[in-house]
């Protein structure tokens, strides 16, 4: 009854014979109220059918498994469980151990993590510049690229590697200039430069703008076309 953790034991059929104090306090229920009935109704009835098997197996070693509970106040949440089965000295199945914590806040965060990590996925699907990570000492770690033919090196020659290995002197130093005015500032540092990629002259501009403690993003787009016809409209 001193232990955080939820402490219950019960017969195949999932009737409680115990339940500790901390079991009583999670459900918001007393031991009368609890000893005698069937755990299982606690469950939501999507989640029961696994719950079941977990059990059924039990004689035959140790279950631990992750379920969703109906919580008091008629929301959904979460548990971990480990059992295991209790048999008297000729193996007869007396009745089943449970020691569970309750994991509803973890997989609320996992939850949202996971959204998270969808809504950056098809954000990063629907932008079409190039997208870097670089340390403050130059050296590229992540990148997103939609269109690689853009890349003025593939991947694997750059990532781990440093700008001063990959691009041309003059660019590197303007480069590692913005990187290190980027870190000391919330603010956006730019660069316009030319590169020769896929056999083509082509104009970028870069953005700058630190990311963390050590490490800047880079967000690079191309410009040929619209500086093209900026050229074009001043001529006209």
């Amino acid at each position: 009854n001193t232990q955080s953790e939820l402490i219950c034991r019960y017969l195949p059929d999932t009737t409680l014979t115990f339940v500790n104090d901390a079991y009583c306090r999670f459900w918001n229920l007393t031991l009368d109220e609890l000893l005698g009935r069937k755990f299982i109704e606690l469950i939501p009835p999507q989640a029961r059918s696994a719950v079941l098997e977990q059990i059924a197996a039990l004689p035959r070693g140790i279950s631990s498994h992750e379920h969703e509970v109906t919580l008091p106040n008629g929301t959904v949440g979460w548990q971990h469980w480990i059992n295991h089965a209790i048999v008297d000295s000729s193996g007869r199945l007396v009745e089943l151990q449970g020691v569970g914590r309750d994991i509803t806040d973890r997989k609320r965060a996992e939850e949202t993590i996971r959204g998270l990590q969808a809504r950056n996925s098809a954000m990063l699907r629907a932008i079409p510049d190039l997208m870097f990570v670089i340390l403050t000492d130059g050296t590229f770690v992540d990148y997103h690229a939609k269109d690689p033919s853009l890349l003025y090196v593939p991947a694997s020659r750059f990532i781990g590697n440093k700008i001063r290995d990959i691009m041309p002197p003059d660019l590197a130093d303007a480069l590692m200039n913005a990187l290190a005015r980027s870190s000391r500032t919330d603010e956006p540092v730019g660069v316009e430069y030319e590169l020769p990629v896929a056999g083509r002259l082509r104009q970028f501009e870069t953005r700058l703008v630190r990311s963390g403690n050590d490490r800047v993003l880079s967000i690079v787009r191309e410009m040929t076309d619209w500086k093209r016809a900026n050229e074009r409209n001043r001529e006209l």
